[in-house]
């Protein structure tokens, strides 16, 4: 059926999609741009298509769930501490500054050799946070295999001794040595001496 312009009056031939007299554009062609367009086919996920990268995806999520705890578990493994860490076990706090090796020492102007290849020598600051005065709590090294050693007691002003009391809240340097022989230990620390809490501390 035909129309008419709207804007200017003139009759519109059927399918016409511009007025033949002023050239403005009719409802026809508006109206069948507006119409809605047929529903387009479901595309294909290509995640769900595909059943080997979804099996891959799922393995990864879970490898990432079973190995990240057990790499957070050992940054993070309590009663590991590393030198240089200050760290508190029971009413003492411990820092360990350095550790070394050496051939002889010297006790009150006598030179003292080890009965083993060297000396094991441990750099360390003791502080007593107990409310009593006390003496540190005793300190050993321990092999890879599970062996103690305990330490070699030494006077100076230069060594850490396991007699002499701190008050409380005051730490001390010092050293601490060891007659064993040249290998990997760690340091074992303990809360006091009737603590039952220790510590390890990685040494180099």
């Amino acid at each position: 059926m035909p129309g008419f312009c709207c804007n200017c009056g003139t009759a519109l031939a059927d399918q016409s999609a511009l007025c033949s007299a002023c050239g403005t554009r009719v409802g026809r062609e508006l109206s069948a741009n507006l119409q809605p367009s047929r529903g387009r086919p479901p595309q294909d996920n290509p995640i769900t298509k595909h059943p080997i990268i979804s099996s891959l995806l799922i393995l990864i999520v879970v490898c990432c769930c079973l190995v990240l705890p057990s790499v957070l578990h050992y940054e993070s493994a309590p009663g590991i501490h590393r030198v240089g860490e200050r760290f508190t076990v029971g009413s003492w706090t411990y820092i360990v500054n350095s550790v070394g090796v050496r051939d002889y020492l010297y006790e009150l102007g006598q030179r003292q050799v080890p009965n083993s290849a060297s000396w094991t020598v441990v750099d360390l600051i003791v502080t007593n946070d107990d409310r009593t005065s006390g003496t540190r709590p005793p300190i050993v090294l321990v092999d890879a295999a599970g062996r103690e050693f305990t330490e070699t007691p030494l006077f100076g002003a230069e060594f850490l001794s396991q007699m002499e009391p701190l008050n409380p809240g005051v730490g001390k340097r010092g050293l601490i040595l060891f007659d064993v022989p040249k290998g990997k230990y760690q340091l074992k620390v303990s809360g006091g001496h009737e603590s039952g809490e220790h510590a390890l501390v990685d040494l180099p």
